[in-house]
């Protein structure tokens, strides 16, 4: 599984031209996302639009679920926990060392 923070500029307009029961409905559909664990978190930005932490297979299940929300606009942005950006790093050191070594060797 992957994270994804979602970034809507323009959900504040999708917002505006619903009745009281599509307002409902969406925020219904944010819960249920949540209790499923599909959505992480989300937040309304004061000046408009929403921000969401999605958990999705790839990018193309993130793809098929941004299209079910009907709205367009988004900014997608691939997250990282820190840890495992920090083992990426050090394997990177580490596989460079080992290349260095056998060059060093290799002079021999």
């Amino acid at each position: 599984m992957a994270l994804f923070m979602v970034e809507s500029k323009r959900l504040a307009f999708f917002l505006n031209r619903l009745d009281a029961e599509g307002l409902q409905a969406v925020k219904s559909k944010i819960a249920e996302g949540k209790k499923s664990g599909k959505i992480v978190g989300s937040w309304a930005k004061v000046g408009g639009g929403s921000v969401f932490i999605i958990e999705a297979e790839s990018h193309a299940a993130l793809a098929r679920r941004l299209r079910e929300f009907r709205v367009g606009g988004f900014e997608v942005v691939p997250l990282l926990e820190h840890s495992k950006l920090i083992d990426a790093h050090l394997q990177h050191r580490a596989d460079a060392a080992k290349a260095k070594a056998a060059q060093a060797k290799q002079k021999k």
